[in-house]
């Protein structure tokens, strides 16, 4: 997307927190993460890592980016929701791709592959900056490029559409975590609780008549 990004500017805010207290700054091939450059406020959902870009239900409701709460990270960024995979020998390279939801979602086998996407996860601390950023709205982009906010959270008082958010109980005004509960897909009526409701590539969220199931 670089040709047209033209600047990484476009994924800092100017309101989020900057906060690298979650991570430790690493290195890849021989690159560091860190650029204190540049800040970097938005996160990619994960279930789309390697997922092809023509197997979306629906690309005009599927969530691509989004504003991480009120976060943002010197040099970095994160997959949120991210994929549970297996991590691999030096040289081996495993698959690590979104798996539709499966009665007995697991955690991916270190070495072996097996379970590898059966399992995601959704940050809801964000560093401890917090989500109530811009009044309750939440900036995002979806997989067919239009972009948009959308109302997030309504406080402690519960969220009952899970369409349009992430959490069905949040803490607006602060980074603690024990009131934020999530909205999560399951093929189990709430035994196993595969994958964050809101973006899974292979559901259209608006069209569907699977019950979402908070935790």
């Amino acid at each position: 997307m670089m040709p047209y990004i033209k600047s990484t500017g476009m994924f800092d805010d100017p309101i989020a927190t900057s906060t690298t207290s979650i991570y430790t700054l690493s290195f890849v091939g021989g690159m560091p993460y860190q650029n204190t450059t540049n800040n970097i406020a938005y996160q990619f959902n994960g279930l789309l890592s390697e997922y092809s870009a023509t197997g979306a239900v629906n690309p005009s409701t599927l969530i691509a980016f989004s504003l991480d709460g009120n976060r943002k990270t010197p040099g970095a960024t994160f997959a949120n929701p991210f994929l549970h995979c297996a991590t691999a020998p030096v040289g081996q390279s495993l698959p690590c791709r979104y798996v539709p939801q499966v009665a007995g979602c697991q955690l991916g086998v270190a070495n072996t592959g097996l379970h590898n996407g059966e399992l995601s996860f959704f940050s809801r601390s964000t560093g401890g900056a917090g989500w109530n950023m811009y009044n309750g709205q939440w900036p995002v982009s979806f997989a067919d490029s239009h972009a948009k906010t959308q109302k997030i959270g309504v406080g402690t008082t519960g969220n009952t559409d899970a369409r349009l958010d992430p959490f069905t109980q949040w803490q607006g005004t602060n980074g603690g975590t024990s009131a934020m509960l999530r909205w999560w897909g399951s093929p189990t009526n709430g035994t196993d609780l595969c994958h964050p409701y809101l973006f899974r590539p292979d559901v259209d969220v608006f069209n569907t008549t699977d019950k979402p199931f908070a935790g």
